[in-house]
């Protein structure tokens, strides 16, 4: 059998380029990690990759701060509910607190269950005391490494934990203002809360998707999905991401406005909404083959159980409410189920319209809102949506719109791709060792053949990328018994 043709790995060739480009190599490694690998290095493009890199930072450290003060005015609003005797919305609010912390510890004590006890508790710490979030923005934008023996990169931690915090906290919190509000509260403190919710969520939903997108090594390992965001043009960019920005604040709106009405119909009603969509979203998961995150957690399998169980409902819920560009990943919901959320939106918005103005028991509620105002209100919102939707797909490069467009690909599909492609390079091959092997166990044999061939003449090399982190992910039984020693050799 002829030896698998492999393309040069991106990082490796960068060494050759012009002392400009070395510019570039250093900003991304002090910035975000940028993919700017292929950008020509003339004096505009330079210009340009400065204000982006501020402009990637400031809305990563600006997620950060309204995500503090989202949680201090969702405190506020706890306290504001007891004084009025509210202790329902009072102990649902708290709820959300309570659970994004205990969710974000549970997941870093999975991620950080094979170090030091002491990192775990320090990891600990800076959740229980709100400054986890500070902390990852500073591990990514500093170009940390993956540490041993953990199963996230500092990247992937941060973006995990934040899409947890959308999930469970931001979106339930802008839900439960939204209750309050069918339910006859009103005050200055919970229509800002409220306010603060709507747009911590988008902008924390669209500066993750963004820093996905632009990420160099998701450019680099995976091409065919991150990408979409320009970076040769200044002013495609910021329409991009503002589009982007817009996409989160109207998608939300529209489902919230929902949930509320519901909410005054009938709380059963929500229940019920909320089971068969989450039912459903599970079923199509195991009937694809997708029910199991990526994430190579071994060990006892109620670990994997669980962590993929919450991934889901998390990604879910954030694609429900943000239309989150990640999402559309097939590692993630998927582009078929991206789809399915962007067309069903609106029809959802109608429903409970419907529902509200039919509904027969009079109350104080019901009286709020008029179908005009219903009706015109969702049918703005579908207008915007086609609107903003439509410009974002014409501003970005045609090849990533079918992964938009429901084109259907399994994430077991999708990581055999990526490592029989001839295009792939040496660091996407390794990469499928950070995929768990049950999603890769019809091509074992191919990796390990891959192995035998070419793991000697990387060890020899030492490309940069190939540190100790990556090396911890490759499992035992795939290396020649030969090489073992040198693999695992950390000096």
């Amino acid at each position: 059998m002829a030896p698998t043709r492999i393309q040069p790995d991106p990082e490796v060739e960068s060494g050759r380029a012009s002392s400009n480009m070395m510019w570039v190599q250093e900003s991304v490694r002090l910035s975000i990690n940028a993919g700017l690998d292929k950008i020509s290095p003339s004096p505009s493009v330079l210009l340009m990759t400065k204000k982006f890199f501020s402009f990637a930072m400031f809305c990563l450290y600006m997620g950060v701060a309204m995500s503090v003060v989202d949680t201090v005015f969702d405190i506020a609003m706890v306290v504001q509910y007891r004084e009025k005797k509210k202790i329902g919305f009072a102990s649902a609010t708290l709820a959300t607190i309570v659970a994004t912390a205990s969710l974000q510890i549970m997941l870093l004590v999975l991620n950080y269950r094979k170090r030091p006890k002491i990192e775990m508790v320090r990891e600990i710490f800076y959740v229980i005391f709100l400054v986890k979030p500070g902390v990852d923005v500073y591990r990514v934008v500093s170009g940390q490494k993956q540490v041993a023996r953990t199963s996230m990169t500092p990247h992937y931690e941060m973006l995990i934990l934040r899409a947890s915090e959308l999930g469970v906290e931001c979106i339930p919190s802008a839900i439960i203002q939204a209750f309050a509000f069918m339910d006859g509260e009103r005050s200055f403190v919970l229509l800002s809360s409220f306010a603060m919710s709507i747009l911590t969520t988008a902008f924390i939903s669209a500066s993750l998707s963004i820093d996905k997108d632009v990420n160099k090594l998701c450019r680099t390992l995976s091409p065919t999905i991150y990408g979409l965001v320009p970076l040769k043009s200044k002013q495609r960019t910021l329409s991009v991401c503002f589009l982007i920005f817009l996409t989160a604040i109207i998608q939300l709106l529209t489902k919230v406005f929902a949930f509320a009405l519901c909410y005054a119909v009938s709380r059963r009603i929500l229940l019920i909404y909320l089971l068969v969509d989450f039912s459903l979203m599970f079923m199509f998961k195991i009937l694809q083959g997708d029910f199991y995150v990526h994430t190579p957690i071994y060990g006892n399998p109620i670990n994997r159980i669980f962590t993929s169980i919450v991934s889901r409902i998390v990604s879910k819920l954030v694609l429900d409410f943000t239309l989150s560009i990640v999402n559309r990943h097939p590692y993630e919901m998927g582009g078929p189920y991206y789809l399915f959320t962007l067309v069903s939106t609106p029809f959802v918005g109608v429903l409970s319209g419907y529902l509200y103005l039919s509904h027969e028991s009079a109350t104080a509620s019901e009286e709020l809102f008029t179908s005009e105002q219903v009706y015109g209100c969702f049918g703005c919102f579908a207008f915007l949506q086609i609107c903003v939707f439509g410009c974002f797909m014409s501003l970005i490069d045609e090849k990533y719109r079918t992964t938009f467009l429901g084109k259907w690909k399994t994430s077991r599909e999708f990581c055999v791709q990526e490592f029989r492609s001839d295009e792939s390079s040496e660091r996407t091959k390794i990469n499928i060792f950070r995929r768990h092997v049950a999603m890769w166990k019809e091509i074992k044999e191919e990796v390990r053949a891959w192995m035998n061939e070419h793991l000697e003449n990387l060890l020899d090399r030492n490309p940069t990328w190939f540190d100790k982190s990556v090396r911890s992910q490759i499992l035992d039984s795939f290396v020649p018994p030969s090489l073992l020693p040198k693999l695992r050799d950390t000096n």
